[in-house]
């Protein structure tokens, strides 16, 4: 059985490009999560309250597919979001706001339980996090249509507060959080160094390990 770690953080974070890194970098499986292929996205994003469990179904349904292959298999895999992110965070902020009503979260949460149990928990949660400004800055800057006309700061907030609660309340295994305000792994190779560093250590991963 390889080692498995999941990515956590807010829209525009770096969740993708990390991912990509490490699994580059370690020769690890890469699981992202697939934005552009979403049937349902730009409609939600124009109508949150219309598509909101019809999407978040969609989510839940590819990373728990992610998940139950992950388990099936022996490579180490880095996963960008984990079905249980899409849930307690995403799904949660939605409900806190009354754009999606307490009986769809039902649900969704009664179909996160029914796979719950099929899936192996992480080796290490990593949460990404930064404030609602440089998250503003870098979804700016990667420039997708439907993210511009639908992802405002109040919106980050929300789901900021729905991070934090989601990483103070997990104890599945264990855990790190690193301060994204800090640092720029796309641009910058000290920076993504230090965080594969961090990494490295929490799991217990050698990277020396991987034959060139």
């Amino acid at each position: 059985m390889g080692i498995y770690i999941t990515l956590c953080g807010n829209i525009g974070v770096g969740k993708t490009t990390l991912a990509k890194i490490i699994a580059t970098r370690w020769r690890w499986k890469l699981y992202e999560e697939t934005v552009q292929d979403h049937p349902y996205l730009a409609d939600y994003y124009a109508d949150r309250t219309r598509w909101a469990l019809v999407s978040q179904l969609v989510f839940l349904e590819r990373t728990f597919r992610q998940q139950i292959e992950i388990t099936r298999g022996d490579s180490n895999a880095v996963q960008e979001r984990s079905a249980a992110e899409n849930l307690k965070v995403f799904a949660h902020s939605l409900n806190s706001q009354g754009i999606l009503p307490d009986r769809e979260f039902a649900t969704l949460n009664d179909f996160y339980t029914m796979l719950e149990g099929l899936v192996r928990p992480a080796n290490l949660l990593v949460y990404l996090r930064a404030n609602e400004a440089t998250l503003m800055q870098r979804i700016a800057k990667r420039g997708r249509s439907f993210e511009a006309s639908g992802v405002d700061h109040v919106y980050l907030a929300s789901l900021n507060e729905s991070y934090e609660r989601f990483y103070n309340e997990y104890h599945v295994g264990p855990k790190i959080e690193i301060d994204m305000n800090r640092y720029d792994v796309e641009t910058q190779p000290d920076d993504a160094n230090e965080v594969l560093w961090k990494i490295s250590e929490a799991c217990g991963y050698d990277p020396t390990l991987v034959l060139f």
